[in-house]
């Protein structure tokens, strides 16, 4: 059964996440942030053949109580759902911050590869900024360590299983 995807967020635009961006072009809203679009335009590795032609819609990070220097996005505007800027990998990535009935759900997207990254403070193999990327880490790894943070997911952990998050 198909549903109508309202917003999309894009975390990082670098070609493991963009790839099937075409895919849903179609939501109501594909967001990004300035930055991360700014530098997809200027640096080199980009791939802009991959969300051409799909309309994107760029936002301001702004202070919130959450990341590793307290900017990033409140969706909503109701303190639910923040997309925090934890640059490194990317000078513009956010990870998604989702509060659920139990606490925080943390989708780190390339802060870490899984982890052991945060726990060990191991830098992703490509990043943009070496000491974004270490301080970006050293949030998820505090962040990580809060009772009420129920669970940190990582775009390219293997040992992820499907499931359903309470």
């Amino acid at each position: 059964m198909a549903f109508p995807l309202f917003t999309f967020c894009e975390l990082n635009y670098t070609s493991s996440h963009v790839s099937g961006l075409k895919h849903v072009q179609d939501a109501k809203r594909i967001l990004t942030s300035e930055i991360e679009w700014k530098a997809a335009h200027r640096r080199m590795g980009y791939i802009k053949s991959m969300w051409q032609g799909v309309a994107i819609e760029t936002f301001h990070f702004t202070d919130i109580p959450h990341g590793p220097n307290h900017q990033g996005y409140d969706l909503f505007g109701d303190g639910s759902l923040y997309l925090v800027h934890t640059p490194g990998h990317s000078d513009g990535m956010v990870a998604v911050l989702v509060k659920m009935q139990k606490g925080w759900l943390v989708l780190a997207s390339d802060v870490g590869y899984s982890e052991r990254s945060w726990e060990e403070i191991i830098l992703p193999g490509i990043t943009t900024d070496k000491q974004a990327a270490c301080r970006s880490l050293k949030w998820l790894k505090e962040f990580s360590k809060r009772d009420d943070c129920i669970r940190v997911l990582v775009n390219h952990d293997p040992a992820i299983t499907p499931g359903i998050i309470d």
